[in-house]
């Protein structure tokens, strides 16, 4: 009868990340988070570069949207190789961390969060408010989406990790 031997998240990650190109690819997703988010503050602030966002929280969500892209790249390599592994957080790596920087620029960014709001059909007096609460509670909110990101993490790292799970044929019982 056969038996699944499965990778644990912790193996999986030592395995991704026990490799240069994908922490090289981890260090490319944060740079292009980075500059996402410089430049929505450099727009937002019509060129003065000024973090209003705690910095304890923006680096780390950056880093773990890189981690999120390097895992994507090492499931797509797996998926080319073995079918059953399907992930694909790619998307989310890039979403998350874009979000955050929208939300870091947002005591300035009137301009964005307005065009948008006002697009869908939102009344000045509701996108000032939605802008003010938003900017009230930036650090609660990149707080959430650092605790998605590593949630995120969690779940594709298992994901890949059942993909990655071998099948063996147990020895037969020997009689005593």
């Amino acid at each position: 009868m056969p038996r699944t031997v499965g990778i644990t998240r912790a193996q999986m990650l030592l395995t991704i990340f026990g490799r240069p190109a994908y922490i090289i690819a981890a260090a490319i997703g944060f740079l292009i988070n980075y500059a996402v988010l410089a430049y929505l503050i450099l727009y937002s602030n019509k060129g003065v570069f000024l973090i209003l966002a705690p910095v304890y929280l923006l680096y780390p969500v950056l880093m773990t949207g890189g981690m999120m892209l390097a895992i994507a790249a090492y499931s797509f390599r797996v998926n080319t190789i073995r079918a059953a592994s399907k992930a694909s957080e790619g998307f989310l790596g890039v979403v998350l961390p874009a979000l955050v920087s929208m939300i870091a620029s947002c005591a300035c960014s009137y301009p964005i969060f307005a065009t948008l709001l006002i697009a869908l059909g939102v009344n000045i007096l509701t996108v000032s408010n939605v802008v003010h609460v938003v900017s009230v509670n930036q650090s609660l909110i990149i707080a959430l989406v650092l605790a998605a990101n590593l949630f995120l993490i969690h779940y594709y790292l298992g994901v890949v990790a059942r993909g990655c799970s071998i099948q063996t044929r147990r020895a037969p019982k020997r009689p005593i």
